[in-house]
């Protein structure tokens, strides 16, 4: 095999072009760290200029930024540089922020850039080093985008660990990688020690089977996940909760994650349980007529009604379907502002709360009512009204209450209350059955209007635990 000196005319390697050629970067360095080569690759990476940089110290062509007090870049590279004469070996660093002078600037301003360096020696025939090899990689736009993910990533996991639910995330395959600090604290685990599929184990032993279908057919199909199940909660009884997500696609459509939460809905259950049994009491009351119960048109008039109703005020079932009847005629001039009243409310939220009044009877007595109502499907479609005979219960204060308290208990949905906050403890968003539940609008519960519909006994303390845990400690 013949040497590079016997090569034939024309084959002979030229090492300065092949340098110059090479598309990495490269440094040659003499012992104290001058520069004395540079290829064009380096050149561009750097904007500097052949001419103005060799013959000149490394550290003065490429200093630290000096905007950057926490600069490492020109300690580190030294570091490495004495190694490699120390150890007369090539040393590998692991990546180094080292901005450099961005070029063309005036004011000296600097490049943000990040570096992957390699350091060899280079030997004369004598085995001394003569040379050092500088070769970098300019990893900078991996470095940043790998920055912005991770930035990104930071900023996800604490909103989501300041919302108010559970909230997790999920690999295409299934695997659960995330799940926000709301769900250890609503299991009572350590942070990360349920990842993966172990979720499953808390799961009631018969809802698993179901929970887990469901989230095989999302995972095979794409669809939107959604399961009610029951959790292992911290108490440790379980509870009702409702998980939902989606998937996230990428611009080819493939799903590159699931994004889900869990919504405690446990009260919301018992509810139910408790609302279909107050309904198949309710059905029972007005099949066993206790209370009056009509159904009526925007015009006043009664569609249909039962046979309490008709009994309070001295009708017949006959007389109805001869004559019928209309509310509006059968109620006293006198009452007509809180008719208007309670019709207004219909209109603008669908139901209006008991309120007392008076229907004329038959026999041209007053009868003393409560009346609550709801629309059927709008204002324009009437609605149904439920009548409670105070008749009896005007003769004491007590039967009063208790036929108040009767009354509501038929006549109120059990109420599930919202709110939002500011940070300084102003509230300033409340859901439609707040307003329904306290009579109140927008106007007067915003800020703290919400004392006002405290008793004034306990205003003062229930005051202070909410400053002290919603705004002093911030409680979740």
């Amino acid at each position: 095999m013949a040497t590079l000196a016997e090569l034939p005319d024309g084959l002979a390697l030229d090492f300065r072009l092949l340098f110059n050629a090479t598309p990495i970067p490269y440094l040659v360095l003499t012992r104290d760290f001058t520069i004395v080569a540079a290829n064009e690759a380096r050149l561009r990476a750097t904007g500097t200029v052949r001419e103005s940089i060799l013959g000149r110290p490394l550290f003065e062509v490429f200093p630290d930024n000096p905007a950057d007090p926490n600069a490492t870049g020109v300690k580190n590279l030294r570091m490495s540089l004495a190694r490699v004469l120390s150890n007369r070996a090539p040393d590998a660093m692991p990546i180094q922020r080292y901005d450099i002078p961005k070029h063309g600037s005036v004011e000296g301003e600097f490049e943000v850039r990040y570096w992957k360096p390699l350091n060899t020696p280079v030997f004369d025939q004598s085995g001394e080093i003569i040379y050092i090899l500088h070769c970098v990689e300019d990893v900078t736009e991996l470095v940043v985008k790998q920055q912005a993910t991770e930035e990104s990533e930071a900023r996800f996991r604490q909103i989501a660990d300041a919302m108010p639910q559970v909230v997790w995330s999920a690999l295409p395959d299934g695997f659960h990688d995330y799940c926000n600090r709301q769900f250890y604290e609503f299991v009572g685990v350590a942070p990360d020690s349920i990842l993966g599929q172990q979720w499953g184990e808390l799961v009631h032993p018969d809802d698993r089977a179901r929970a887990g279908r469901a989230w095989e057919h999302s995972l095979g199909t794409g669809e939107p996940y959604e399961a009610e199940y029951r959790v292992l909660h911290r108490s440790r009884q379980y509870r009702w909760v409702l998980a939902r997500a989606l998937p996230i696609r990428n611009e080819a459509g493939d799903i590159e994650r699931w994004m889900g939460t869990s919504t405690d809905i446990h009260k919301q259950k018992l509810a139910e349980e408790a609302r279909a049994k107050t309904e198949s009491k309710f059905r029972k009351i007005v099949e066993s007529d206790l209370i009056g119960i009509y159904q009526y048109l925007p015009d006043g008039t009664l569609t249909e009604v039962n046979d309490e109703f008709l009994r309070m005020i001295g009708y017949s079932r006959q007389e109805y379907e001869q004559q019928g009847l209309s509310w509006r005629e059968r109620t006293p001039p006198e009452w007509d502002h809180a008719d208007k009243c309670a019709l207004d409310k219909l209109r603008a939220k669908g139901k209006t709360e008991p309120f007392e009044k008076e229907y004329i009877r038959k026999d041209g007595t007053r009868l003393p009512v409560y009346v609550g109502a709801t629309n059927l499907d709008g204002p324009e479609d009437g609605g149904i009204a439920y009548v409670l005979d105070l008749t009896d219960l005007k003769h004491t204060q007590l039967a009063l209450r208790d036929s108040e308290a009767q009354f509501r208990a038929l006549a109120e949905n059990i109420p599930q209350l919202a709110w939002m906050a500011n940070s300084d403890g102003s509230i300033f968003w409340y859901n439609n059955r707040w307003y329904a539940y306290t009579g109140t609008t927008l106007e007067e519960m915003q800020g703290w209007g919400w004392t006002q519909v405290h008793h004034p006994d306990y205003v003062k303390t229930v005051k202070a635990k909410y400053y002290a845990h919603i705004v002093e400690r911030q409680d979740a």
